[in-house]
């Protein structure tokens, strides 16, 4: 799929803005949806979805939507536009999009344009055609055509979404009895779907894998959100920063403080 002509209609900053109603709607625009810290609970029509810190929310036109922001400290940026043509992407549900090398570099090209903005202030400033561009890359990267080794199998995806919820709450027993199965049984069906989803790079256990996923939801704790430690630990469902801080030395080999960006 080629780049479209894209158009930026508005585009906004919430901090601290608490909602604890959910409003499903719709709109005859698109929408993007970047959080920046703290989570933001989303609907995309069917079921609740957690937006962590460096999330992209994506709602085409007319697809039924709502978000709760529940606590202080939530930071998010929303982006409304037009896409010339959109039919062709025949797209009618909103999608979450989860970290990758992709969206953080993204994300924080994105807030270098908009900081120190106000709303409405980027066509003064010259800088609306960048974000447009940005943005129908994120439209470009979100339905571009799926390759064989991005489509996560199930129970994969099952595994994924409980981690990136509940985070270290959510153990190897847990997991098993959430799927209804037996623990032997989530390992033969994951170790199945392993074997032809490049997602776990050919690693067969269940327990690494979930490990794996908690700390990719640590650090972008640790790289989009401006909690301590120990919020994050909260946050992440580890009982004290200091079982916090023994994970992430065993996984990583150094303590979260040592923690360095790459983008």
């Amino acid at each position: 799929m080629n780049l479209f002509r894209l158009k930026l209609l508005h585009w906004c900053h919430d901090k601290n803005e608490i909602t604890r109603m959910l409003t499903i709607h719709d709109h005859p625009y698109w929408q993007l949806e970047f959080c920046t810290d703290g989570h933001i609970a989303t609907h995309d029509g069917e079921k609740m979805l957690m937006l962590l810190p460096g999330m992209f929310f994506l709602v085409p036109p007319q697809a039924p939507h709502g978000f709760l922001k529940p606590c202080p400290g939530t930071e998010s940026y929303s982006f409304k536009f037009q896409i010339a043509d959109d039919v062709r992407l025949s797209a009618d549900w909103a999608t979450p999009v989860p970290p990758s090398p992709f969206t953080r570099w993204l994300g924080g090209v994105l807030l270098e344009l908009v900081v120190n903005e106000t709303q409405g202030s980027l066509s003064v400033n010259r800088k609306q055609d960048a974000l447009e561009y940005l943005l129908s890359n994120v439209v470009h990267y979100v339905y571009r055509e799926p390759r064989e080794s991005t489509v996560l199998p199930e129970p994969i995806i099952q595994l994924r979404e409980m981690v990136l919820s509940e985070g270290k709450r959510i153990n190897v027993e847990m997991a098993a009895a959430r799927l209804n199965c037996s623990v032997s049984r989530l390992k033969y069906l994951f170790a199945r779907a392993a074997a032809r989803c490049r997602e776990v790079n050919g690693d067969t256990s269940v327990k690494r894998y979930l490990d794996r996923v908690c700390l990719e939801l640590v650090e972008n704790y640790l790289e989009y959100s401006s909690f301590s430690i120990g919020r994050i630990a909260e946050t992440t469902g580890f009982p004290d920063i200091y079982a916090l801080s023994r994970f992430y030395t065993r996984m990583r080999g150094y303590p979260p403080s040592r923690f360095n960006p790459v983008r």
